[in-house]
């Protein structure tokens, strides 16, 4: 008899319904059915499952990445029991898979990393000169540049914390040790107190072992702002303001997205749908 021409096709099935579909195959009246090596085979596809579920897992984290971070800068109610909820409009699964063709959420999830890693970066730096300014504030009334403090061939100048308890004998002792030797207090609070101490340079061999005697804890700066404590509290300022602008920029930025890509709502859905049948 003779036979017509024939399409070879390859199936791919979960094993779970192999006889099943064998059965189908054969009452369709297929020709022949061979179970094929898949090393041989399907050597191309190798690890095809876990790069499609890897795949759809990074897509459907990265969708939600947006929707979340999006969400902080919309007018979306935050706090919501469900925090990525789709939108109220329901769609046809057809016109998920027409989203998902028509929007680029790539280009979206780079947008959204690179303005939240800024604003990271800007939380980093606030954090960082409010720490300056934190460490300078009990200095603000010592009119002296403290970048050039080291500066001076025969005076050596000392800004330094003494345990309050421990003051009033460091000092009497330090007046005893020199005359050359001149105290300033700066501030006191409940347990110590801010000094700024003038020596020369020469007697300063001297001096050590009774700093070491009371605590005394020498101040150090080593910050890259120029000026006496209030021209850097006042330059600390400005900068702190120059941050809160870009971040205020970088925020109606992040509003903007959210207002023009809404779409990321139905596709989280579509994705994760998507997610869930490659599972199955």
């Amino acid at each position: 008899m003779a036979v017509s021409k024939v399409s070879k096709l390859y199936i791919l099935a979960h094993i779970s319904i192999k006889n099943p579909l064998i059965n189908e195959l054969q009452k369709l009246g297929c020709v022949e059915i061979t179970h094929c090596d898949k090393d041989a085979v399907f050597h191309s596809w190798k690890n095809l499952e876990d790069t499609i579920e890897s795949n759809s897992t990074t897509n459907l984290n990265n969708v939600k990445y947006c929707i979340d971070l999006l969400n902080e800068y919309g007018n979306i109610q935050k706090n919501s029991p469900n925090s990525f909820i789709a939108s109220k409009q329901s769609y046809h699964y057809d016109k998920f898979i027409e989203i998902h063709k028509q929007h680029d959420y790539t280009n979206l999830y780079t947008q959204c990393k690179q303005l939240d890693n800024e604003l990271n970066s800007l939380k980093l730096e606030e954090n960082r000169l409010l720490a300056i300014s934190q460490e300078i504030h009990p200095l603000i009334n010592l009119e002296i540049d403290l970048k050039k403090i080291e500066e001076y061939n025969f005076i050596k100048f000392l800004i330094g914390i003494v345990p309050k308890n421990q003051f009033n004998n460091f000092s009497l002792e330090l007046a005893r040790l020199e005359k050359t030797n001149f105290l300033h207090t700066i501030k006191e609070d409940k347990n110590r107190v801010y000094v700024f101490l003038i020596t020369l340079k020469n007697n300063f061999s001297n001096l050590e072992p009774v700093l070491h005697k009371y605590n005394f804890e020498i101040y150090k700066y080593n910050y890259y702002i120029d000026g006496t404590p209030k021209q850097i509290l006042n330059t600390i300022s400005k900068e702190i303001d120059s941050i809160n602008i870009r971040r205020d920029e970088i925020e109606q930025e992040l509003s903007r997205l959210h207002e023009e890509n809404k779409y990321i709502y139905p596709l989280y859905d579509y994705l994760n749908s998507k997610l869930e049948k490659e599972d199955v």
